[in-house]
């Protein structure tokens, strides 16, 4: 008989909207690699600081050039990790068995219909640097769910 073990999820998401990142903290039990439950155990939401918003806004209309990209995935990761490890503590999470799964902020998202040529796959950008995330928080974190 396989072990049972209960982890904890946290989703983060942020719209297009860029008006601020909410987040989901689910509680799974687990035996032989398979969901046995998960039940939602809180929620969170958080607006974006005006001047970050600002900016997400301006990479969204392809108005900011790779330097200002890189900064602003960085203070956009750091945002999120900061709210993350608010949301942690506040529902007393443990590294140990909790992971945090971060969509990352979409940038552009070109459907294969849309796209200009015709067969084309189409593409996502979604902006995230997880690893940032990881290291402050100290949480696994998974990213690059549309990659």
């Amino acid at each position: 008989m396989a072990m049972r073990k209960t982890i904890s999820a946290v989703g983060v998401m942020t719209g297009t909207s860029c008006d601020g990142a909410d987040l989901a903290l689910l509680r799974c039990e687990l035996s032989g690699g398979r969901v046995l439950s998960e039940r939602l155990i809180g929620v969170r939401a958080a607006a974006f600081p005006p001047a970050l918003r600002k900016r997400l806004l301006k990479a969204q209309a392809g108005e900011i050039n790779l330097k200002e990209y890189g900064a602003l995935c960085r203070d956009y990761s750091l945002f999120l990790a900061a709210l993350c490890a608010r949301a942690a503590k506040a529902w007393r999470l443990s590294p140990s068995s909790t992971i945090l799964g971060i969509h990352g902020q979409t940038l552009w998202h070109e459907p294969p219909a849309r796209s200009p040529n015709l067969g084309h796959p189409g593409f996502t950008l979604q902006m995230i640097d997880g690893s940032l995330v990881s290291t402050r928080t100290g949480y696994m974190t998974i990213t690059g769910f549309r990659q």
